[in-house]
């Protein structure tokens, strides 16, 4: 993905999608439909696909998905090309970010973004890990929208949304060094969560109460989709404990968690709470 943007910008040009892994591929990102921050804006890496072709137990076959024929999801095979719909590289792009420390703090700045009407092309949040095994409060986090389109009405908006949050909020065309990335490392256990926006701090501190310690949580502030991450190395019986007590949090707010990676002494187990369906 790397390479096929940078070649694209030589043309003005770029898919309107953003992975958050380092090494994405094309094919890769699509067969997960991996989105990033631009998911606001843009949509899902699918939303961009007019055809693809594929190869499984069949044979060769192609799909736009209409008619019945089948969409990316229900490939079962390997993808094997994609005719993609480009956009236009923006003129300009604004990060406006201001300190954050709970989620509930959150939730109030982002609606007051939604407020302004101000068409940001991503808001996301960064509420990073504690310093330290022991600690109980986690450092101040980070909320940043992201404004596109040409000079003018990108400063303009940007200008805007930070008077709109007041002291603190800066301005800058260098986004942070958290921005789509995931929060979790190879040795913990990840967890995708999706909620409505207005139950996010909820979820964020049943998540924080069931683990016992503040989580590491980043992702899309402004869609109620998040990444977080467990300390991988608890018991299988402990981290099932916890997904259980999430289910419960977000069964009633229409909500749902889906453990996306974890150390391999725990996967098995984590598979089998997977497939029970963590809501």
């Amino acid at each position: 993905m790397r390479a096929l943007q940078a070649a694209l910008a030589l043309r003005g040009q770029r898919l309107p999608v953003d992975p958050p892994s380092a090494t994405a591929t094309v094919g890769g990102m699509l067969a997960l439909n991996e989105s990033g921050p631009l998911r606001l804006s843009h949509g899902t890496p699918a939303e961009h696909v007019e055809r693809v072709a594929y190869v499984d137990s069949a044979g060769p076959g192609d799909s736009d998905g209409d008619g019945g024929r089948p969409g990316i999801a229900e490939i079962d095979g390997v993808l094997t090309s994609a005719t993609v719909r480009l956009a236009p590289l923006p003129e300009a792009r604004r990060w406006v970010g201001i300190a954050v420390s709970t989620p509930l703090q959150v939730l109030n700045l982002v609606e007051e973004a939604v407020a302004q009407r101000l068409r940001p092309s991503a808001v996301e949040v960064d509420l990073p890990r504690p310093n330290g095994d022991r600690v109980v409060e986690r450092p101040p986090g980070t909320l940043a929208a992201l404004f596109e389109g040409d000079e003018a009405g990108v400063v303009a908006r940007a200008e805007r949304l930070a008077a709109a949050w007041g002291f603190g909020a800066v301005t800058t065309p260098i986004a942070p060094p958290w921005w789509g990335r995931y929060p979790f490392r190879r040795s913990e256990v990840a967890l995708r969560l999706s909620v409505p926006v207005d139950d996010l701090p909820a979820t964020m501190y049943a998540l924080r109460d069931a683990a016992g310690v503040p989580v590491p949580v980043r992702g899309s502030a402004a869609l109620g989709n998040v990444h977080a991450a467990l300390p991988g190395d608890m018991s299988a019986e402990r981290l099932e404990g916890v997904l259980d007590s999430l289910r419960h949090v977000l069964m009633a707010r229409n909500g749902r968690a889906v453990v996306i990676s974890a150390p391999p002494e725990l996967a098995h187990r984590v598979d089998m709470a997977a497939r029970r369906d963590l809501c």
